[in-house]
């Protein structure tokens, strides 16, 4: 049995949320027996679902969480993750809006969570007031789910991965947002996991209902399972039907389609009616004179495409005149902008990066300088959401692109692809267009086997799709030639040329290593 337990504040009060500091040190010599399996919120929905394991987490950031549960906890080695209300943080209890009447007790500090964190604590968001997210408008509930992040990526220096739903109220919405921006989010359902449960609707055990000796202690037996199902039919009566009527709701928003083997929608219904998540990726190096123009167009944008849910991300990849600092000033403009910085150049690596960090449904880039017309954005979301394509890419190329450069770039980008196609037996029709978009499980299988970090990282991707049988689709783009450009041709068309002989070496030895497995088997059959 798998489960996530969950401890509020560790006090004598007596108060509904409260478990008594002796108690609590009863339950961590219990986990730290081996009992069961105490493991983080990452792992344990990686683990069977017959594993006995358990991930703690402590909710609201109370102050006592430091004084009495994270020294027992380190001293046995057993890891817990926070969730802490941004907009409190520093204060006491009774600032937060809650439900319950509990008595006035200190939260933790911003310095006392950098100290946290840098001992191996996992910082999640509680929201930003610790307000019921079902009640609220779009801009409240961006405010409460974004800005909480955005304010502890700030004071921590890292972003939280997990959300928890304050008094596990959500509705549709609030879902949608949440995915859009962290990796997994909590409930306050009563139960243990199942098989089928989804990362953003994950049932919890609250604690407080293991305050006798020996309930905590009595894991997976028929009376501890008897008394979850009494405790939580009993909770469902006095929330009333709303809380199943918002999870009902929310599992069906966050299944979207599964496609069959010849594209047709499955029983599940269809997935156009799915805010599909999308970070849109822009990496820059020295553009301090374009970035910001060029953001709030993107931000415009992409405002006005209401069917998806979205998040900007500027990488600045060893910018020397002051983009980095304009990056960050965006980031806190624009509560949907996220700002990184790496320490040296390169498209590829910008793009390696801010995939590997994003948690949407699709991950996309465009150039800095918005040479592609943005309105092409939606119909390369489009071909991975509803027409099943691993990875859509701007093409240039194409009859009924619209396109406008010099001769001599018109020459080179023609010629490198025909020599991509010739080398190495490509259908895709431009392989360097700044302008693509890829889906998660793409991301996560090729990004691992991509060797460039720089501008050939473009090809290698497409190349590498292609040969591991990824589904591409090129679409028709505008494209206007920037005048700017500092992109260094000849120098970039060399490194190009070297990575495609590379991968045509690279596979050349597969093939032969393929050929030699099977004459070596025919050998030993005969």
């Amino acid at each position: 049995m798998r489960a996530i337990l969950t401890y509020h504040s560790l006090d004598t009060s007596g108060s509904v949320i409260s478990l008594d500091p002796d108690r609590f040190r009863a339950h961590v010599e219990w986990l730290a027996s081996g009992a069961v399996r105490v493991t983080t919120l990452e792992e344990l929905l990686t683990l069977p679902a017959e594993a006995d394991a358990v991930a703690l987490t402590f909710d609201d950031g109370f102050d006592n969480f430091r004084t009495v549960a994270w020294p027992l906890l380190r001293e046995r080695g057993l890891p817990a993750t926070v969730f802490v209300v941004a907009g409190r943080v520093g204060g006491t209890s009774d600032s937060l809006d809650g439900e319950f009447l509990v008595p006035p007790q200190r939260l933790l500090d911003w310095d006392a969570l950098v100290r946290l964190a840098e001992e191996g604590v996992s910082i999640g968001s509680h929201g930003r007031t610790h307000t019921r997210l079902d009640r609220l408008g779009p801009a409240a509930l961006q405010f409460e789910v974004v800005e909480s992040a955005a304010r502890i990526r700030e004071a921590i220096g890292m972003r939280p991965n997990y959300f928890c739903y304050p008094y596990g109220r959500s509705n549709s919405s609030c879902v949608e947002l949440v995915r859009a921006h962290y990796a997994g989010a909590l409930t306050a359902e009563l139960r243990p996991l199942r098989p089928d449960d989804s990362p953003f609707l994950l049932p919890r055990l609250d604690t407080y209902y293991f305050r006798r000796p020996g309930t905590l202690e009595a894991w997976g037996s028929l009376g501890f399972r008897g008394r979850l199902w009494l405790r939580g039919r009993g909770r469902h009566v006095r929330r009333g039907p709303r809380g199943r009527v918002d999870r009902i709701a929310n599992e069906g928003v966050t299944r979207p389609a599964r496609r069959s083997s010849a594209g047709g929608e499955s029983a599940l219904g269809s997935c156009t009616a799915i805010a599909t998540s999308v970070t849109v990726v822009i990496p820059v190096l020295n553009e301090v004179h374009v970035l910001a123009k060029s953001v709030a167009q993107v931000r415009e944008f992409l405002l006005r495409q209401a069917e998806w849910t979205w998040r900007v991300a500027i990488v600045d990849n060893g910018s020397t005149d002051g983009t980095d600092a304009v990056a960050q000033e965006l980031s806190v403009r624009y509560p949907e902008a996220d700002a990184f910085r790496l320490g040296k150049p390169g498209r590829g690596g910008a793009l390696r990066f801010a995939w590997t960090q994003c948690a949407t449904d699709i991950v996309c880039y465009t150039d800095v300088d918005l040479s592609t017309d943005l309105e092409a954005l939606p119909r390369l979301l489009s071909a991975i959401r509803d027409e099943g394509y691993d990875i859509a890419t701007g093409s240039r190329l194409m009859k009924g692109s619209l396109t406008a450069r010099s001769l001599k770039r018109e020459i080179i980008s023609r010629g490198y692809n025909l020599f991509v196609k010739a080398l190495l037996r490509t259908s895709f029709s431009d392989a360097q267009c700044g302008f693509k978009a890829i889906s998660r499980r793409a991301v996560a299988e090729l990004l691992p086997q991509i060797v460039d970090d720089s501008w050939f990282f473009d090809t290698e991707l497409l190349v590498l799709a292609e040969r591991r049988g990824y589904r591409i689709k090129d679409v028709t783009i505008t494209w206007i030639e920037d005048d700017d450009s500092r992109v260094k041709i000849l120098r970039t068309g060399w490194e190009d040329v070297k990575g495609a002989f590379r991968l045509r070496t690279l596979f050349w030895k597969e093939s032969w290593g393929r050929w030699r497995r099977k004459a070596e088997r025919g050998s030993v059959a005969s």
